[in-house]
């Protein structure tokens, strides 16, 4: 087994809780699961950025069977659509087309989407989601200025960072509470516990709009006990087979010394020279 194998037989061991598997269908089932026991679930497809059309084709015909099903299925579900997964980095006129034929599906079928932008696609993101049934997801920095620009503002969905000192950590929730005052539909993403303390504690006049997402894997038991505590709640739920991005970026500090230690654990033993 070659190194790239055996690291990435070991990352897959330790992030396979925060993935509902390779298939469509894994992660309806996970979702039929998490609605279960009143959880809502943003559901996301993963997927590297095509290099052509037909590959951005072929990543928008799934995102389009996912709404039918999330439908069919009357999930409590919103699918979370990454506009460099339609084609924004191919052509601007290729993501525009795709996301279009993405958003009259949702339309139809009544499942709300989210557009997950950056800095270089953000105006695509924002010429495209122009009705109630879209919301648009970015980092917190890209956040900010879009923000500040806007004179009204759609749902919004904001990544946390990672945590930091204390002093990133009280610049963070100083802009979250900013974004807040000025939207009345928030969803924090990948919530680290600072912030969520932060809001718990201090939060009273947000709680109405502010809505924290949690990954796919995240304790059960803390996420009941915030749930008693009146937090709003969902989780984000991705599949598919190109998982190792998502992974690497997403997986905590903690799994990653794990992995690590795991790596050189099961390496095979080198004979001498």
């Amino acid at each position: 087994m070659t190194e790239e194998h055996l690291l990435e037989k070991v990352l897959f061991k330790l992030v396979k809780k925060h993935i509902a598997g390779t298939k469509m269908s894994s992660a309806l089932d996970k979702a039929k699961e998490l609605n279960g026991k009143g959880m809502p679930v943003s559901l996301t497809f993963l997927s590297d950025a095509p290099e052509s059309r037909s590959k951005a084709k072929y990543i928008t015909s799934t995102y389009l069977e996912l709404i039918r099903q999330v439908a069919r299925l009357h999930l409590r579900a919103s699918v979370q659509v990454p506009l460099e997964q339609v084609g924004s980095g191919v052509a601007r006129e290729v993501a525009l087309a795709n996301l279009n034929d993405i958003i009259n599906s949702g339309n139809r079928y009544g499942v709300f989407l989210w557009l997950e932008a950056n800095q270089d696609n953000l105006d695509v993101a924002t010429e495209t989601c122009t009705g109630k049934g879209c919301g648009i997801a970015m980092d917190l920095g890209t956040a900010q200025g879009y923000v500040a620009a806007q004179k009204t503002l759609k749902a919004l969905k904001i990544r946390c960072e990672k945590p930091g000192d204390e002093q990133k950590h009280r610049t963070e929730v100083d802009a979250i509470e900013r974004i807040a005052k000025k939207t009345s539909s928030l969803v924090l993403t990948h919530v680290h516990d600072g912030v969520m303390r932060h809001f718990m504690k201090n939060g009273n006049k947000y709680r109405k709009s502010l809505i924290f997402e949690y990954q796919l894997g995240y304790s059960n038991r803390r996420m009941a006990r915030l749930g008693k505590r009146g937090a709003r709640l969902s989780v984000y739920v991705p599949f598919g087979k190109d998982w190792v991005s998502y992974a690497t970026t997403t997986v905590p500090e903690g799994y990653m010394r794990f992995l690590a230690g795991s790596l050189l654990n099961e390496q095979p033993e080198k004979k001498g020279i």
